[in-house]
């Protein structure tokens, strides 16, 4: 599951400008309910209501786009390839240079990239 606030990053430009302003003060600027709902004139109910329905979009666009998965698969991806780049760079590095090792390193970060070059 996405957190909240890698959802509000992605999607929050898709929510209405109530609940935008609403997460952003409760998530963002770490307001309380009570806060929230006392700058807005409402009760808490009503503004932990409507964060409810505002997350509720949030997933739901989730659901539907999957763009925070995809990006989270991506950077796993992208720390896979980099952690074997570092390994050949290693076996190369050793003295003697460990040929065959650096070969296996190279063509799982080759793996990698064709991978995030296929999406």
């Amino acid at each position: 599951m996405a957190d909240k606030a890698l959802l509000f990053d992605t999607y929050g430009a898709l929510l209405t400008p109530h609940q935008r302003e609403l997460l952003e003060m409760y998530q963002e600027w770490d307001w309380t309910l009570a806060e929230v709902a006392e700058e807005k004139g409402t009760s808490r109910q009503a503004v932990h209501d409507a964060l409810k329905r505002a997350y509720g979009a949030l997933l739901n666009y989730e659901e539907k786009l999957g763009w925070v998965r995809r990006y989270r698969e991506r950077r796993r991806l992208l720390m896979a390839m980099a952690k074997e780049l570092q390994d050949l760079k290693e076996a190369l590095m050793k003295d003697p240079p460990q040929v065959e090792g650096a070969k296996e390193h190279l063509l799982r970060a080759q793996k990698h990239l064709y991978t995030l070059l296929q999406e």
